[in-house]
């Protein structure tokens, strides 16, 4: 990924979104989070977390391997992968849920390069 599709004013369009890394942290303000990644960069999503959400996927899934952000115009989309009660399973969850799994330790990996989410750069 080239430093010109980093940067704020030049958030392309593509049909495969390019995930950027491992969530770090996370700090809810109102009604968006804004998401550390491990290199630094910050991205801010429009949702918050919603710890039932997640409580009802962990129900299904008895252990949950990852999650993956990525974003679009209209809604962000989040999918969860894990282990079900015998097979592996992935599905797509609400972008609060998966918040609410990131917060509670699941591995998170986040897309920059789709339109929904905000890339203000490194952060200083």
């Amino acid at each position: 990924m080239n430093r010109s599709t980093m940067a704020l004013a030049s958030i392309t369009t593509t049909s495969t979104p390019t995930f950027a890394g491992r969530a770090r942290r996370m700090e809810v303000s109102g009604s968006s989070t804004t998401v550390q990644l491990e290199d630094g960069r910050c991205v801010t999503l429009a949702a918050v977390p919603d710890p039932i959400s997640a409580r009802r996927i962990r129900r299904c899934v008895n252990r949950v391997a990852s999650v993956r952000i990525d974003g679009s115009i209209e809604r962000p989309v989040a999918h969860v992968r894990g282990i079900g009660h015998r097979l592996p399973v992935a599905f797509d969850i609400p972008l609060a849920a998966a918040l609410a799994l990131m917060e509670a330790g699941v591995p998170t990996v986040v897309g920059l390069a789709t339109l929904g989410v905000i890339d203000h750069g490194r952060s200083r």
